[in-house]
């Protein structure tokens, strides 16, 4: 992102009012924890706003929403010998993506934490829930009613069939896609002949996994390459394979990732079942 579209965002979030409970502005230096806990509470709050995207600005005061500046500088701040954004990172469950930019904005420096929204689960800090309520970051185990709300949005939203921004074709495993050719086929066997003659959207449009030539987190799932796993955090899709010994021990263990439809015969083949001789 670039310092011109950066500051296009802070006009447009400074024009907000003061009490917008998916923003934070600070105007004070920064500190990691308090950072991990408002990355809860914006993520959390977006979600509950119906918002994409939660912000926390350092650099604007926070009533006036004046531009004061700040002397953080994320690329050199460090949290033991980690980089602050991993460590920061590595303490939110779940995983929720966020990105930290600097910019020069009417010659100060400012700081602009881009944070997504949480899906379905309420994204914690070192194991606890925060949410803002008005101007203030609260604990959400203490405002159970708003948590409740972010849990039921699962109930309303189909999570699978939300379009992956930015992912295309060239992020599907095409084996993956003539598996599901043959399987469509065997389902179908009357459209065999159709099916040899549809492109790979086309097909996939027909077979509903993608939607008016968009790809879908069902996509990702069933026929992303591995590398494309990211469209779809902070979800995780794996396939795990463990092989236990007769007291409960693990001896042996495999994991998949996407795509599922090529996975699931990985693991199967995994499987067996051993005969025994007594003697």
């Amino acid at each position: 992102m670039n310092n011109n579209e950066l500051k296009i965002i802070v006009d447009t979030l400074r024009a907000l009012p003061q009490e917008t409970e998916w923003i934070e502005f600070k105007t004070s230096n920064f500190k990691p924890d308090e950072a991990g806990e408002y990355i809860s509470a914006l993520a959390n709050s977006a979600c509950l706003h119906d918002k994409p995207t939660g912000y926390l600005v350092f650099g604007i005061a926070g009533k006036s929403h004046a531009v004061v500046g700040t002397s953080f500088e994320p690329r050199i701040v460090k949290v033991g010998n980690e980089e602050i954004e991993n460590w920061l990172a590595h303490l939110l469950s779940p995983r929720v993506d966020f990105r930290i930019h600097e910019c020069d904005y009417a010659g100060r420096h400012v700081v602009v934490f881009k944070i997504d929204a949480s899906h379905h689960i309420p994204v914690k800090f070192k194991g606890e829930a925060f949410i803002r309520v008005g101007s203030y970051k609260k604990k959400l185990k203490d405002y159970p009613e708003k948590e409740r709300k972010i849990w039921l949005k699962a109930e309303t939203e189909d999570w699978s069939a939300q379009i992956c921004e930015g992912a295309s074709l060239e992020d599907l495993d095409p084996l993956a896609i003539e598996k599901a050719r043959v399987n469509y086929k065997s389902k179908f066997p009357e459209k065999t002949q159709d099916v040899d003659q549809w492109d790979d959207i086309t097909f996939l449009n027909k077979a509903k996994v993608t939607i008016k030539d968009n790809i879908t987190r069902t996509a990702i799932l069933l026929l992303g390459r591995t590398e494309s796993e990211h469209y779809i955090s902070p979800a995780d899709a794996k396939i795990r394979w463990v092989l236990k010994d007769a007291r409960g021990n693990d001896k042996d263990y495999h994991i998949e990732s996407c795509p599922l439809l090529l996975a699931v015969d990985r693991i199967y083949a995994k499987i067996r079942n051993l005969k025994y001789r007594y003697i």
